[in-house]
């Protein structure tokens, strides 16, 4: 919640309590997948904090399933204001020590946000240094007044993958 409504550069995350431990079911969860999707979501407020979950991070990395990261639409007030693309998979990266994600599934539609928040920009290119395939799709939920993630198609995008 702190993060949530602050302003500014993230610099130090704590998870309370912290006796905090994955459950036995989430790890074999990660153990018997093919395909672990982090995201759509808060990079710092919902994926990261999940990640700081003692054991998931570890149990993501143990794992010889497919890592696939669905970046964010747009920017989040609070949160990544001023970020791009790489500047996620960085933090996901430098924060929890993860591995790279094997696949990075963006949005290439044209949206429009209100200010401060803007798309979301992905250059394929920056993100193939982190040894990152790109997938840009059209995954933007037309019906929906905010724009967001369409399930249909992030669910066909993120299928293909398998």
């Amino acid at each position: 919640v702190a993060l949530a409504l602050s302003h500014g550069n993230v610099d130090e995350m704590r998870l309370t309590p912290t006796t905090a431990e994955a459950s036995r079911e989430a790890i074999e969860a990660i153990e018997n997948a093919q395909q672990i999707v982090l995201g759509p979501g808060s990079l710092y407020t919902s994926i990261l904090a999940t990640l700081l979950v003692p054991g998931i991070a570890e149990a993501i990395n143990a794992s010889s399933a497919r890592l696939v990261y669905v970046a964010n639409v747009s920017t989040q007030d609070g949160e990544t204001l001023g970020m791009d693309c790489a500047d996620h998979l960085a933090a996901l990266i430098r924060r929890r020590g993860m591995r790279p994600p094997a696949a990075i599934v963006a949005n290439e539609a044209s949206v429009t946000f209100p200010p401060p928040l803007e798309p979301l920009q992905v250059d394929s290119e920056v993100l193939a240094t982190y040894g990152v395939d790109v997938v840009l799709g059209h995954l933007v939920d037309l019906s929906s007044t905010v724009p967001r993630h369409d399930p249909v198609r992030l669910g066909g995008a993120l299928a293909r993958l398998i």
